[in-house]
């Protein structure tokens, strides 16, 4: 990969629905002084459209003996083709010629498609967060609340994970609409939900899919004088400050550092004493509900990017 691949390589994330890095993350990764292992699957032929000439990427991370997968993604059009496998394989090639003992990755319960790749290569365990049961849990307590039309803001089209988390806060609460954004693009965020709100004054909740959706959902609402309640999925310190200042009702949170020290205790167990952890099964890290009534306790930890 080189520094010319990294627009299509954040087109191509966009597309998939990844949690996002975006430009500027890819390129500081591949100047940084870490062992970097960044690869990307190019198309043989040229395409009909001219720009893409990229099928797929993989971007992983070797330290202490230890490969950590951040991201691996595959163009639609290009799916099923053995790509996302190959990309695997290759990068795993390159970190045993560097004596590496283990590999950690992230992937999304809802995402069966990249949990079936990963256990070809090897996957054994997984700690995570079931999609659908989040968002049930967060239109349970929008119903309760008496929420009646919750709009849910889904950045990336054709996201499974995101989709699966709308679908979810519809289970229980009937009257939630979904809105398509650019999540690539904060100022059109704010535009098209302004819109939608000015339009529409009975929407009373918004449910945003990642945190820095929800900062824009908050400019959204200032500026088209929108008295809807906010709550959003996954956390940082920004957002766990509005939660504090009363300016998101609750964050609905995968604890991704949980998972990654999880995965890698249960890994050590497997070496030193043959423990299979969650049977084969998943092993659920959330929802995790972050609200008023604990986010004293949180917050200090979300400044230090541990929640």
């Amino acid at each position: 990969m080189t520094e010319h691949d990294l627009l299509e390589v954040v087109e191509i994330e966009e597309e998939s629905g990844l949690s996002r890095w975006g430009w500027a993350a890819y390129y500081a990764e591949m100047q940084g002084t870490n062992r970097d292992l960044m690869l990307i699957a190019r198309v043989a032929k040229a395409p009909i459209i001219e720009h893409q000439r990229l099928a797929g990427y993989i971007v992983a991370r070797e330290s202490a003996g230890e490969l950590h997968i951040n991201n691996v993604a595959v163009r639609n059009q290009f799916r099923r083709r053995g790509i996302g496998i190959a990309l695997l394989g290759s990068i795993i090639e390159m970190a045993k010629r560097l004596k590496v003992q283990v590999a950690f990755l992230e992937v999304r319960r809802g995402n069966n498609a990249a949990q079936e790749l990963y256990k070809k290569v090897g996957a054994e365990m997984y700690f995570g967060s079931d999609e659908n049961l989040a968002g049930a849990t967060a239109g349970e307590r929008i119903a309760s609340a008496g929420g009646t039309h919750p709009l849910c803001v889904i950045q990336a089209s054709g996201s499974v994970a995101l989709e699966s988390r709308c679908a979810g806060v519809k289970s229980k609460a009937s009257g939630t609409e979904n809105i398509q954004v650019n999540g690539a693009d904060d100022s059109a965020v704010v535009s098209s939900l302004q819109a939608k709100l000015s339009q529409d004054k009975s929407i009373d909740y918004i449910v945003t899919l990642g945190a820095p959706i929800a900062l824009d959902a908050l400019k959204a609402m200032d500026s088209s004088g929108s008295k809807a309640k906010l709550i959003t999925f996954d956390l940082n310190a920004d957002a766990a400050q509005d939660i504090k200042d009363g300016k998101i009702e609750f964050s609905i949170d995968q604890q991704p550092y949980v998972q990654g020290y999880q995965a890698v205790t249960a890994l050590y167990l497997k070496l030193k004493n043959g423990n299979d952890i969650g049977g084969g099964g998943p092993v659920l890290t959330g929802p995790s509900f972050v609200d008023k009534s604990n986010i004293d306790v949180i917050l200090p930890f979300a400044k230090k990017g541990t929640r």
